[in-house]
């Protein structure tokens, strides 16, 4: 289902609140803000039993914002809700991407080994669903892991055969996209025939079809292969290299790829560097320092104070060189801080998949007990329900034969035994079994929360099982209203804060 389709399916109103006040404040650049109301947005659709897709698409934009703010922990925690939602769902397809999407978060963190187990899930689901579109967007996927863990005959292995099939089905967009991840494939092979080669068909294919960001990206790649900037001073063209890399200066100003915009400076600083031209090489380096600390990255800001350093000590500015190798020596000490805290994040997230993991195999245990009672309670129904037709025919053909007080006494078995036929499913067989299969949350439900009352904690059981608000109040024969008011006590005795999930709250029990 398409985002703008989406937007046409009526939401509680606390949702649409909650969802609007995110969007106003992602169109503001708060992306830190914009991720809490998004994720609250979620758990208050969850809560509603809205439609599955919303739900998904919340927690998508939350993850993508927490992403966006660099809180990789709770960006992967979003994701993971996403997983489970379409799991719920049976949404095989969502599942796959939302796979695909968690290893590249790892691989941002260089959780190498997360991020293969993740594409690992994704292509078992893409096998399972038989889809060549999904096995190819993996495979293209697997090849940038191979990418970034410097294997680039594995990573072309992938490419290559990910370009075969978009050849097949003329697709022009993802071909050249497929051209430009061949092309930095053989930059790490340090074979600069080839990788210009790839990228050249890349720079032609978004020209032609007006991809305007695309075209700058594997510009700046192409020109920095030309130059000799990708590999170590070996350019094919550097004269024309530098032409492509002012090309796509250009039309990152003009469409402000600001990211772009701060690659490319500092490649041409760079290059103006190495050619004794200190004097243009500072002025890309301090350009190159203003757009970053605008956008606050600093991908780039420890290279450009020791490049400055260098300048200034070559020009004869003493003063100036060594208060930016200061500069340099404590983004060097934050940067270390920085890895610190990304080695604590990897771990984190590491500790938090091993609890999910585990918690799902308690969950598939449940449910695996869950199938057995429902299919010993339908196999008892029938069997009952069989009984008591058999039982009111054989009246039905005795009637005949016995007198008119016998026949009123028959006709008042056969009112009865009709009345059990169509009675509703019998809860209590049900129950007893439901309760013994979860017994052990029963028991935490009655140490941790006394006040509960039995009610309530079959309410709380039937959640933890997966059941929504509507399927709980038939299964205990009351009204959705009164299901619902059930949970409302239940989040009050468990001292729920608005925003905290119920249902997370009982799986983490």
């Amino acid at each position: 289902m398409l985002v703008n389709e989406l937007k046409n399916i009526p939401r509680p109103e606390v949702v649409s609140q909650l969802e609007n006040s995110a969007y106003d404040f992602a169109i503001n650049g708060n992306n830190n803000q914009a991720a809490l109301f998004f994720r609250q947005a979620a758990i208050e659709a969850e809560s509603h039993d809205i439609d599955a897709n919303i739900i998904l698409e919340l927690w998508n934009n939350a993850g993508y914002s927490f992403y966006l703010t660099a809180n990789f922990i709770e960006c992967f925690k979003a994701q993971y809700m996403q997983i489970q939602c379409a799991k719920k769902n049976r949404n095989k397809e969502s599942e796959c991407w939302i796979h695909v999407n968690a290893a590249h978060v790892l691989l941002t963190i260089n959780n190498y080994r997360s991020a293969l187990e993740e594409i690992q899930s994704a292509f078992i689901l893409a096998e399972e669903l038989d889809n060549d579109e999904l096995r190819i967007g993996v495979k293209m996927y697997k090849g940038n892991y191979y990418r970034h863990i410097h294997e680039p005959d594995l990573a072309l292995e992938h490419f290559l055969d990910v370009l075969h099939y978009y050849e097949k089905i003329n697709h022009h967009i993802l071909i050249g996209t497929t051209h430009n991840n061949i092309g930095t494939a053989y930059i790490l092979k340090h074979d600069a025939k080839n990788a210009e080669l790839y990228l050249r068909k890349a720079v032609a294919i978004f020209e032609e079809h007006n991809d305007h960001v695309q075209l700058v990206r594997s510009k700046t790649i192409l020109g920095g292969v030309l130059e000799g900037y990708y590999l170590q001073g070996n350019g094919t063209n550097p004269e024309e290299g530098i032409a492509i890399l002012e090309e796509a200066l250009e039309d990152s100003m003009k469409f402000s790829l600001i990211y772009d915009e701060s690659i490319i400076r500092f490649i041409l600083g760079t290059t103006y560097e190495h050619s004794g031209n200190d004097e243009r090489a500072a002025e890309e380096y301090l350009k190159v320092k203003e757009l970053e600390e605008k956008e606050s990255s600093l991908q780039y800001i420890h290279h450009i104070y020791l490049r400055l350093t260098e300048i200034e000590e070559r020009r004869g500015n003493i003063v100036e060189a060594l208060r930016y190798l200061k500069l340099h020596i404590d983004r060097i000490t934050n940067n270390e801080k920085v890895a610190q805290k990304r080695g604590d994040v990897e771990l984190e997230i590491q500790i938090f998949r091993m609890e999910e993991k585990r918690k799902n195999e308690l969950l598939e245990k449940e449910l695996q007990a869950k199938q057995q009672i429902n299919e010993a309670v339908t196999f008892h129904t029938c069997e009952r329900e069989q009984f008591l037709r058999k039982l009111h025919n054989h009246f039905e053909l005795i009637k005949s034969k016995v007198n008119d007080k016998s026949k009123k006494q028959i006709h008042t078995l056969q009112k009865e035994i009709k009345d059990m036929l169509n009675s509703a499913n019998e809860w209590s067989d049900f129950e007893q079994g439901f309760i013994d299969a979860h017994s052990e949350l029963e028991r935490k439900l009655t140490a941790h929360y006394p006040s509960l009352t039995p009610t309530e904690r079959k309410v709380c059981i039937l959640l933890r099982a997966g059941h929504s608000t509507k399927e709980i109040a038939q299964l205990l024969h009351i009204s959705p209203d009164t299901a619902d008011t059930h949970r409302t006590r239940i989040r009050k005795k468990l001292g729920l804060k608005q925003g905290t999930s119920t249902l997370l709250s009982l799986t983490d029990l």
